[in-house]
């Protein structure tokens, strides 16, 4: 058996080697039919191979040309004023959303790619402001020479849980139709601090700094209130206008009035700034009112008794923000109308105008009188080699001149004596607020109005209070003061010498004055350059105005400023050839 499978196993081994050793010594013509088939199947699919990537490379190229064509940034126009401007394409989302980072998802809208505006209101409650009984200050503010202020003293507290920017203002008003605006003081303010036994802030006095480093509150002007934070640790205060109030924070600060009216039975108190809340598309702010009475009129009232009535929120009109100056419908025409008029001296006199209408967007009828409209300019001026920017109010009461009067003909409008006047009125022995008072119906526009002004109407004591406040603030206060003290020995007692060596310091509000002189040298460069003035606002068609007028509560003079360029419009073809490209297929 064994024999027999070794001999099967050797044969086997032979045939194997005979086979091998056939196929390396030659093939068959079939064999070779068939390679030479397989070769050319294989260069043939191989030439398609490459056609087909040729093909697809000539595909690419002009892919990339289309593209480039297609997202070259395109160009529109924007018309203002008829001056058109071209307007590139934004060439990135990031770009068009003005945004550092890329957007999260190019297909997908997402908040966090945009910038949105939100508006916190807030809101401290009537708790939250407390005060105490009104009274009359008086002091001597000189020999034989008395003071008196009225005002009180009071408590803010923000319960919010961010830092807020309160900014209390107090307005008066009374029932005979006088309103007057809190002021600071010194003298009443130091009264008033000793009496609650509280410092002033930022005193160098020896008391007051004993009561800081108790960590007792200071008694604090309202202004100082609405631009500095105080830190209830050391007492210190510094200048934050947008945060004046921490979370929680409770702040003492005095309400002063130095020219308050005593002709009242009635008396309302007006704080502005103790929230944001605004009706804005009635245009009506939220102020809290403070209520007080008493039966006496302005004879004997040290005897008469100021009875508190009502603390609420209530909503007054905002007037200013109803006021605008219409849109010529020539872009080319300004409406800051100016023209020089020769005077009868043969010199020329510099007049100008401008339109504005008052629009009553409250749900109810309101009543307004403008008693006055003082247009502002910015104009430089050099006092001692300083150069000091001011800014120029030129004043118009209402009341035409021949100037005035000439201007408006000139423009073909009507003049009359008081522009301002209703035209209602008949009664003359009414007072001015009575007879320039309109009532303007719900949605109603007080239409017409021209703001007359001429060079004279400069109001030269605000320009030399802010002459001297910017000239005060670069000088040495000590310095001032001693000179000061000096000038006061030489007209009061000249011949004492020793009492010029009695200087007891710094003197409250040391000013740098300006000589008879230098005020005559601001009037010349203020005068020579408002025609420049005038044509740099009428180059930027803005009108920069205060305007005073009378509308219950809402009595008082706010700052305007008006563009009335004519609306932009768009040239946007280029967003037409974006839609028909989406469409094709």
């Amino acid at each position: 058996m064994r024999a027999w499978a070794l001999s099967a196993l050797v044969t086997g081994s032979i045939l194997f080697t005979a086979g091998v050793r056939a196929e390396t010594e030659g093939e068959s013509p079939e064999d070779k039919i068939y390679e030479e088939k397989k070769a050319a199947a294989q260069a043939k699919l191989l030439a398609e191979h490459k056609e087909m990537f040729n093909k697809l490379e000539q595909t690419k190229e002009q892919l990339k040309t289309t593209r480039a064509e297609v997202f070259k940034p395109g160009t529109a126009s924007i018309t203002i004023d008829e001056e058109t401007k071209p307007v590139a394409e934004p060439a990135t989302i990031e770009e068009a959303l003005d945004l550092k980072t890329r957007v999260r998802d190019e297909y997908e809208i997402s908040p966090d790619d945009f910038k949105i505006d939100e508006h916190d209101r807030w809101s401290i409650n009537l708790s939250d402001f407390r005060f105490d009984q009104p009274q009359y200050i008086s002091s001597d503010i000189r020999q034989g020479t008395d003071k008196t202020w009225f005002g009180f003293t009071f408590t803010i507290t923000n319960p919010t849980p961010k830092p807020r920017r309160i900014s209390p203002t107090f307005v008066a008003c009374t029932n005979k139709g006088v309103f007057n605006q809190s002021v600071g003081g010194l003298v009443p303010e130091r009264i008033l601090a000793d009496s609650l036994g509280r410092p002033l802030p930022e005193s160098e006095d020896l008391h007051d700094k004993e009561l800081a480093s108790q960590n007792i509150a200071p008694l604090e002007s309202a202004l100082r209130l609405s631009d500095f934070t105080l830190d209830p640790a050391t007492g210190k205060s510094q200048l934050s206008p947008l945060a004046t109030f921490q979370p929680g924070q409770t702040r003492w600060g005095a309400a002063l009035w130095s020219n308050f009216s005593n002709e009242f039975t009635e008396l309302k108190v007006v704080v502005h700034g103790l929230c944001n809340s605004h009706r804005y598309d009635e245009k009506m702010r939220r102020v809290l009112v403070l209520t007080f009475e008493r039966m006496k009129d302005e004879f004997n009232v040290q005897r008469a008794e100021l009875k508190y009535k009502d603390k609420r929120w209530e909503y007054l009109w905002m007037w200013d923000q109803d006021i605008s100056v219409p849109i010529p419908s020539d872009a080319k025409d300004p409406q800051i109308k100016a023209q020089k008029l020769t005077t009868p001296a043969g010199a020329e006199k510099l007049a100008w105008a401008f339109p504005f209408v008052i629009k009553n967007s409250t749900r109810a009828n309101q009543d307004i009188a403008v008693m006055s409209v003082a247009f502002a300019c910015n104009i430089e001026v050099d006092v001692g080699g300083a150069k000091v920017p001011v800014e120029v109010r030129v004043t118009d009461d209402g009341r035409s001149t021949i100037y005035k009067t000439q201007l408006l003909k000139g423009l073909g409008k009507e003049s009359v004596k008081d522009r301002y006047l209703s035209k209602t009125f008949t009664d003359g022995s009414k007072t001015q607020a009575e007879r320039n008072t309109v009532t303007l119906e719900s949605g109603k526009s007080l239409d017409e109005n021209w703001a007359v002004f001429d060079e004279s109407d400069v109001d030269w004591d605000f320009v030399k209070l802010q002459i001297e406040s910017a000239l005060t603030e670069k000088v040495d206060k000590k310095a001032l003061a001693k000179q000061t003290w000096e000038d006061t020995v030489k007209r009061v007692a000249p011949d004492d010498k020793d009492l010029a060596g009695k200087n007891p310091g710094i003197l409250y509000d040391p000013r740098r004055r300006l000589t008879d002189d230098e005020f005559t040298q601001v009037k010349e460069q203020v005068s020579k350059a408002l025609p420049a003035a005038v044509d740099a606002a009428k180059s930027k068609k803005t009108v920069v105005a205060y305007f005073n007028c009378i509308s219950g509560l809402s009595s008082g003079t706010y700052r305007i400023s008006r563009s009335y360029r004519q609306p932009g419009v768009v040239d946007e073809s280029w967003l037409k050839a974006w839609e028909e490209l989406d469409k094709a297929p």
